[in-house]
């Protein structure tokens, strides 16, 4: 047999147009202040103090870029797996090999936002653990992840949503 799953990008969504915006007016705040800093007189060091915000900036904005325009893909035959996520042409943090190496596949908590669990299924095999369905319901989160864990015959689990925190 085979089993395929096929997670389309996200696209535009209130998510990612509130990401954005907060990502934009985060660098735009932080570029007026390296502006004034190194503008201002004062010493490089403090334009080298919003280095890490430049950072923390970008990388939302990077975040929110990449989850609105990435596809996944889940391919497992007889043999071999492999799951792939696409945005732009290019592959992003996949991972692929014998199906035998599969050693779990759950429901998981990645996080928090705004006191809401973010969940998502992991892929585990003895060398590596990869992330799958970010932007699945949690419905249907549960549903693909019983179906691998059905396909690769794992046992059935229950994935109780966590509390808000």
């Amino acid at each position: 047999g085979r089993l395929e799953v096929v997670v389309p990008k996200a696209g535009v969504t209130a998510e990612t147009v509130s990401s954005g915006a907060f990502s934009a007016a985060w660098l735009a705040g932080v570029g007026a202040w390296t502006a004034s800093a190194l503008t201002g007189g004062a010493p490089l060091i403090m334009g080298a103090f919003s280095v890490p915000f430049w950072l923390a900036g970008g990388g939302l904005a990077s975040k929110t870029v990449l989850g609105a325009a990435m596809s996944q893909a889940l391919v497992a035959d007889e043999e071999l797996f492999s799951v792939r996520k696409r945005a732009f042409k290019r592959e992003f943090d996949g991972m692929a090999g014998e199906r035998s190496d599969l050693t779990n596949c759950d429901v998981v908590t990645t996080g928090y936002v705004n006191y809401e669990p973010v969940r998502c299924i992991q892929l585990a095999t003895p060398a590596k653990t990869v992330s799958f369905g970010e932007t699945l319901t949690e419905e249907e989160l549960q549903w693909v992840c019983s179906e691998v864990r059905s396909f690769l015959g794992f046992p059935q689990k229950d994935y109780p949503r966590p509390p808000p925190k």
